[in-house]
């Protein structure tokens, strides 16, 4: 007959064997994981970046001339033309607080009226 610690050695060794087992088949589905993913965020990159360029150039300017439109239509002729102005010089330069500053300009214009 075998002696308890025996079995005891044995069981250690089941165990430690499957554990060994779990965190390599868990490293591989980390690989996977993570190997998915790599594939969908490459999805994006694959595309045609003239065809994306092309969409949101176009989204932009759509909106941009949906803009100017509600500012003409909301604003008396002098201040639109400000705001278009300050708008258009904002794109130019990158720095979205000078259309932000024409538009508290007009916003404390009104509240002293």
């Amino acid at each position: 007959m075998r002696t308890a610690q025996f079995w005891l050695h044995i069981a250690n060794l089941l165990c430690t064997l499957c554990n060994k087992y779990y965190i390599d088949n868990l490293d591989i589905m980390r690989k996977s994981t993570r190997s998915i993913l790599q594939e969908l965020n490459d999805i994006g990159v694959s595309r045609n970046k003239d065809l994306v360029i092309e969409s949101r150039g176009s989204n932009l300017i759509d909106s941009a001339v949906n803009l100017l439109t509600l500012i003409k239509e909301n604003y008396d002729i002098e201040t639109a033309a400000e705001l278009e102005r300050r708008f258009l010089n904002a794109i130019r330069s990158g720095d979205a607080s000078k259309f932000k500053r024409g538009m508290q300009k007009v916003h404390e214009s009104r509240k002293n009226i």
